[in-house]
């Protein structure tokens, strides 16, 4: 049977009571990928960053979760490490090169893989860009 699923999300809604009541209810583990957006994407603070949402998340039994924040450059940090001060929780934070192309991601992949080795993040590339282009279905 199904013993894990990763339910990926951008971490602003919270969960209904059946939704949250049937998770508890199987033995199975929950990975929560939780992508909130940053400045860069154009969403406002106080509507991309929730962090009671992230913690009801994080209470979900036999579930785990990690960080995935856009980045660019370093200035996009601050507001990665002011999230992380936000939410409030020892998790495990990727950062993932801004750029829906081949070429727009060959801009940013490299700067952004450095500013996780420097500040000690993990580095998530868009390898379905490269693969298969950044497509619907991808």
């Amino acid at each position: 049977g199904l013993e894990h699923i990763t339910i990926e999300t951008n971490a602003t809604q919270k969960l209904t009571p059946f939704f949250k009541n049937f998770l508890d209810a199987y033995k199975i583990h929950i990975t929560w990928s939780c992508s909130p957006k940053l400045g860069i994407s154009g969403e406002d603070w106080k509507d991309a960053i929730k962090p009671e949402v992230v913690q009801e998340y994080n209470r979900v039994r036999n579930s785990e979760l990690y960080l995935k924040f856009v980045v660019q450059d370093n200035e996009d940090i601050k507001e990665v490490k002011t999230a992380q001060h936000v939410y409030g929780l020892n998790a495990p934070v990727y950062l993932m090169p801004c750029g829906g192309t081949v070429e727009g991601l060959e801009l940013t992949e490299k700067d952004v893989a450095e500013l996780a080795l420097k500040y000690g993040y993990r580095f998530s590339p868009r390898l379905h860009v490269h693969l298969f282009g950044n497509a619907w279905g991808t």
